[in-house]
């Protein structure tokens, strides 16, 4: 594939390992990235970091100065690392959160409503590559710091949209690298650069009249299944007005299954939540480390061009 940056960066090969196809949308076409609230959240937050400008407007997050006051920073905010991996003409691009003069450390600023936990920022691949960077720069091997910073979804008063605020948590953890891991890193980095490279995104033409007569079909079974789950709605509600659990016609029948539904406390809602990104972030250290294995299969879907 044919490069339109003469760099990798951390959204590169981030993108690139999660979507192929997107990646090539976005750095082949030159598709632009949309921004979403979770984004503009982190910008908003990053704006005050490093330059303190509050949002004009009605809708400021009251709590935006308070969670900023309180996260640490750095010598230099923003700071821009170029460097090139020795050996290679691959050069790297990374802009870090917060760093000090020296290189040995740095802080990376995320916000959200997902928890999350150390064994999660220790498998956070965004932390090897800038550290990477570092080292390559410096020949120091540097530790960080990730500040979580949590929001959580807030509803209108009339209940039609939600939008994120800060909950006025601010959670640190740190992390602290040797030099096999960036060594490590650094050989998964360079066969993820190979691999752009030799990645090329092939379309076959397709005889529209077949296409045509797919889509038509889909819309067709789309209809029926709509007419059918109607049909299916209106007899549930004559069993309910009946009070009965079974219905029948000459050539079949209706019941009413009954699920349990449980409610569970906070506190264990909570855990549940922590488990699971644990045990995310436990698989991915496998993946990092080569010890999962996996299995690819193949699946046909369909878009629709709009």
């Amino acid at each position: 594939m044919l490069r339109t940056k003469d760099y990798i960066s951390w959204s590169q090969y981030s993108l690139f390992n999660k979507s192929k196809k997107e990646y090539w949308k976005r750095y082949g076409l030159g598709e632009e990235s949309k921004s979403n609230k979770y984004f503009n959240k982190g910008t908003e937050l990053g704006d005050y970091l490093e330059k303190g400008i509050i949002p004009e407007g009605d809708n400021v997050d009251p709590l935006l100065k308070m969670v900023g006051d309180a996260v640490p920073k750095l010598d230099l905010m923003e700071e821009r690392l170029e460097i090139t991996i020795p050996g290679t003409d691959e050069k790297l691009l990374a802009f870090i959160d917060s760093g000090s003069l020296d290189g040995s450390f740095f802080l990376e600023y995320k916000s959200g409503k997902v928890a999350w936990t150390q064994s999660m920022v220790d498998t956070h691949e965004q932390l090897d590559f800038y550290a990477l960077c570092y080292y390559i720069k410096t020949g120091v091997v540097p530790s960080c710091k990730l500040i979580w910073v949590e929001t959580e979804e807030v509803k209108s008063e009339e209940g039609d949209w939600t939008e994120l605020r800060y909950t006025g948590q601010v959670n640190e953890f740190s992390r602290h690298f040797i030099l096999s891991d960036l060594i490590k890193f650094q050989k998964k980095l360079l066969k993820t650069i190979k691999d752009i490279d030799a990645f090329e995104y092939i379309e076959i033409e397709l005889d529209d009249e077949k296409v045509n007569r797919y889509i038509q079909i889909k819309n067709l079974v789309d209809e029926l299944n709509a007419e059918a789950n109607n049909i299916k709605e209106e007899i549930y509600m004559e069993m309910l007005a009946d009070e009965v659990d079974y219905a029948a016609g000459e050539n079949g029948r209706f019941s009413i299954a009954k699920r349990k539904a449980w409610s569970y406390s906070s506190g264990l809602a909570k855990y549940a939540s922590e488990t699971k990104a644990d045990i995310t972030a436990k698989q991915k250290l496998e993946q990092k480390n080569g010890v999962a294995t996996f299995t690819t299969t193949n699946s046909i879907r369909f878009s629709p061009i709009k």
